[in-house]
């Protein structure tokens, strides 16, 4: 009997010690998993996908308590879809139930684009500039979504920022646009 119970602590112990083992290595696996989705979450926000007949890939702001995040989001437009009718979207801003912030000012205005070698030079109206409000931070998200709504489309490769019909340095300060972006 003796040896019976002494069996059953050993088996106990065994079991307990495996079991710590265990879930010590699930945790580890979840911490290994969480980095690498946000590592693909992070590859995601600044690959192009390819388009399917009637989708667009728009970019807009998400709030954090720490910080502002672009990130894309699918809209399917019964027109077929083209550069303009993207920047026109995104220009527009996130849809109510999205829950996020426009990544360009709504008052924007598209006064031409224009499609060549693979470039695309977008000319905006002047409320790009007046009416944005922000930081480095948000600058490089505004320039980031303009340049990825474009160059989600095969033929665009390259783009070109004007305000007004001209080249500017920069729309706030922070981040230059007086050279092709990609």
């Amino acid at each position: 009997m003796k040896i019976l119970s002494l069996i059953a602590l050993i088996l106990a112990i065994l079991f307990g010690a495996y079991s710590v083992w265990a879930i010590t290595n699930m945790q580890q696996d979840i911490v290994e998993l969480n980095t690498r989705l946000g590592e693909f979450e992070d590859e995601m926000r600044t690959l192009h996908l390819p388009l399917e007949d009637g989708q667009l890939t728009l970019f807009f702001i998400r709030s954090t308590e720490t910080e502002f995040q672009l990130v894309p989001v699918t809209r399917w437009v019964s027109n077929p879809p083209s550069p303009l009718l993207a920047l026109t979207l995104l220009i527009n801003g996130p849809l109510p139930q999205e829950d996020l912030l426009p990544s360009v000012p709504g008052q924007t205005q598209v006064r031409s684009l224009t499609i060549s070698e693979g470039i695309a030079t977008a000319d905006f109206s002047k409320e790009l500039r007046t009416e944005f409000v922000g930081g480095a931070q948000l600058e490089s998200h505004l320039v980031r979504a303009l340049v990825a709504t474009l160059t989600q489309f095969d033929f665009i490769h390259q783009v070109h920022i004007l305000l007004n019909g001209e080249m500017v340095e920069s729309i706030a300060g922070h981040i230059s646009i007086d050279h092709l972006l990609e």
